[in-house]
């Protein structure tokens, strides 16, 4: 995909708010589309992420599902958040979900 120019900021330095609203609503639809071609069965949470269900639990048979925020950003993509360090967990073996 070749990606495309546009005035993201303008001349005073102010993003350009519903050309970013725009641009991000027509990738959450393609992503939706993709997601559906592959048989995920996505579906918009009432937060508005980009979910689809991933498993269900054996014991209480909840449903599990993968949230993807769909956000348009200018930050480095090695950039990231500083986490709290949580105590670790005991490792378990998980399945190939997709196989």
């Amino acid at each position: 995909m070749e990606l495309r120019t546009f005035e993201m900021v303008n001349a005073e330095g102010k993003r350009n708010v519903k050309l970013c609203n725009q641009m991000r609503s027509q990738a959450y639809d393609k992503v939706m589309e993709l997601l559906t071609d592959a048989g995920l069965e996505p579906v918009k949470a009432a937060n508005g992420d980009l979910s689809f269900p991933l498993a269900i639990d054996a014991n209480s048979g909840d449903t599990y599902y993968i949230r993807l925020a769909v956000s348009l950003s200018n930050k480095p993509l090695d950039s990231k958040i500083e986490k709290k360090t949580k105590a670790k967990e005991p490792d378990i073996e998980v399945p190939n979900l997709f196989a």
